[in-house]
């Protein structure tokens, strides 16, 4: 009767901790390793570490150098060619110093705003000068005696300050300056270094878009240029989130998983073995063994998401509420389905068993 009730406890007992683990775990690191790229994001000055880089050249010239000038025509093919895709979202910049020119569309992360708004995406493509600035600019701006507007003087003019950038602590966004990229000349934007970025991660297949229309309709060829690794990038970027290590977590988890799976379904054969002798349905064993270990898994999966709620009420991660509950909701259906698969390999396994093999 004590080892009939040891045996019981241990299968409560490891299914509220499978299902607590592998639901906290799987939110804990997919929310660490989200924040993890946030901050190689804000290292790079807001720029996604699948970025694609490079320059504007034209093909006449033999020795394949950046133009320092544009004609009128080219002006408006050229900013054609930036809003290139419809369908995707994705962020083209020109990297002047700590000045990027900008033009995006879609869902795309902004930087984070202290007062005011960042720039729309049809004032990207506007003439009108409007930037967003950095904590560290805003002793240098002005107010205009005529407009009674917040301006700031950069290389490319005097522009209109319509919001501030920064973070609760010190970052490389407070020495930045974004502005539209429809307010500089032509000549400006095929002198610099331009980027194009993008939260999916498919920069390489929007790049070649972006090459071929700028090949077709301008004079002028899109050739990308490899970028030297942030210093962040650098010590750990390659190591500490590599995919090799998400694979391992993983892998650690599935071999938990399955470990704790055939133990449950070894250690019920005896058991079953009696309901079956008794004359039960296949039906009424199945819910006999599967109903405790399915109320003790689901109670520590509710235990996990409370704990996680904990979390995010004290301000544990840097994310949006958003994207933690997106994680924690993921890693939910994740447990759900562990969850829902001990019951379905039980049913076969009882199926399968041989009762005069079992009895001996």
């Amino acid at each position: 009767m004590k080892k009939r009730n040891f045996a019981a406890r241990s299968h409560i007992a490891s299914s509220f901790l499978l299902l607590f683990c592998i639901t906290f775990s799987l939110a804990f690191y997919n929310c660490l390793a989200k924040e993890y790229d946030y901050n190689l994001q804000i290292d790079r000055g807001f720029v996604n570490g699948g970025a694609t880089y490079f320059s504007l050249v034209t093909d006449t010239d033999p020795e394949t150098e950046v133009l320092g000038s544009a004609s009128n025509e080219e002006d408006n093919s050229l900013q054609k060619t930036i809003c290139f895709s419809e369908n995707d979202s994705y962020l083209l910049a020109s990297q002047m110093g700590t000045t990027r020119a900008v033009y995006y569309q879609g869902d795309i992360t902004m930087p984070p705003i202290v007062s005011g708004r960042f720039l729309t995406s049809t004032e990207c493509l506007s003439n009108q000068k409007r930037a967003v600035i950095g904590h560290e600019y805003v002793d240098k701006t002005w107010l205009d005696p005529i407009t009674q507007k917040t301006m700031i003087s950069v290389e490319e003019g005097d522009y209109e300050v319509i919001g501030i950038m920064g973070m609760a602590k010190v970052s490389t966004i407070d020495n930045l300056i974004f502005i539209n990229i429809g307010s500089i000349d032509t000549a400006k934007i095929l002198s610099s270094i331009l980027y194009l970025d993008s939260n999916t991660g498919n920069t390489v297949h929007l790049f070649r878009i972006f090459s071929e229309k700028v090949a077709s309709e301008t004079r002028f060829s899109a050739n990308a240029i490899d970028m030297p690794a942030t210093a962040t990038d650098v010590v750990s970027g390659g190591v500490f989130m590599a995919s090799f290590l998400k694979g391992i977590i993983y892998s650690f988890l599935v071999i938990t998983f399955l470990c704790t799976l055939v133990f449950f379904v070894l250690s019920n054969k005896s058991k079953i073995s009696i309901y079956m002798l008794v004359g039960q349905t296949y039906r009424q064993i199945l819910r006999r063994v599967s109903v405790p270990i399915l109320i003790s898994g689901f109670t520590g999966l509710v235990f996990a998401d409370i704990c996680f709620g904990v979390m995010e009420n004290t301000k544990f991660f840097a994310l949006t509420s958003v994207q933690i509950n997106t994680i924690l909701l993921y890693s939910t259906l994740v447990g759900v389905v562990i969850l829902i698969l001990f019951p379905v390999f039980q049913y076969f396994a009882i199926r399968s068993m041989n009762l005069q093999e079992s009895l001996r």
